[in-house]
């Protein structure tokens, strides 16, 4: 009888036991999926905040690997979007939208040497950034960041899914080349009025030619900038 004691209670202590590690195991599981439901919150929510105002807060908000993750995701991004806001900021500061007002023509007529001149590096801006944003959206630079980094297996997929920029390069590219071709727009009325400086004058907030030929052709060309202009904003649009 005393031997059928202890071998109950050996048997009760051995599945208090088994008990407490079960819940410990399910604990620490429970504990593991949370903190990873947690990290790839914060990670999606910084990556959105980003996306959504094209500015990267460098602040690492996750730990372990996710931190690894965000770090890299906010570099790479960091590098697209500070190439996209350079050409932003460019166009803005530009001038443009009273670049051919009869005041300037008049001030900067006949030679425009400055408006020019500017006009080009917008264009060559605009063209350095296309390549930036082209190179860095790629699969093969996102790889290729992620595996600078230092992630693999699960973190490189996550990565891989998060960083995708190629549709949104594909657009801005495009609102680029819309912007290009109004810039050329312009450069070529300048040029026109280079060309012919002999032959028109200001005349209030009018420009006045000698021939009716010389006046279709300047009508035309700013027709072909209205039709430029418009098309940049389709492609900011679409």
């Amino acid at each position: 009888m005393e031997n059928q004691k202890k071998s109950n209670t050996k048997l009760i202590i051995l599945i208090i036991a088994i008990v407490v590690i079960v819940i410990a195991i399910v604990a620490i599981f429970a504990f593991s999926f949370f903190n990873t439901v947690k990290q790839r919150a914060t990670l999606f929510d910084e990556i959105n905040t980003i996306n959504e105002t094209s500015k990267v807060d460098m602040t690492i908000k996750t730990t372990g690997e996710y931190a690894k993750v965000e770090k890299a995701l906010k570099e790479h991004l960091k590098e697209y979007y500070d190439a996209l806001d350079k050409a932003t900021e460019s166009y803005q500061n530009s001038g443009l939208d009273n670049m051919l007002s009869a005041d300037n023509i008049a001030a900067n007529g006949p030679e425009f040497t400055e408006q020019k001149d500017k006009l080009n590096s917008l264009i060559s801006l605009g063209n350095e950034v296309k390549e930036t944003l082209s190179r860095v959206s790629t699969e093969e630079y996102e790889k290729q960041k992620a595996t600078e980094a230092g992630l693999e297996g699960k973190y490189m997929d996550l990565y891989t899914e998060i960083v995708s920029l190629g549709e949104n390069a594909t657009k801005n590219i495009g609102v680029i080349d819309a912007n290009n071709a109004y810039l050329d727009k312009l450069l070529q009325i300048l040029n026109f009025l280079t060309s012919n400086k002999d032959n028109w004058k200001v005349n209030g907030e009018y420009i006045e030619f000698s021939t009716d030929e010389l006046v279709n052709t300047y009508n035309t060309l700013l027709n072909e900038a209205k039709t430029a202009a418009m098309k940049i904003t389709e492609a900011t649009n679409k």
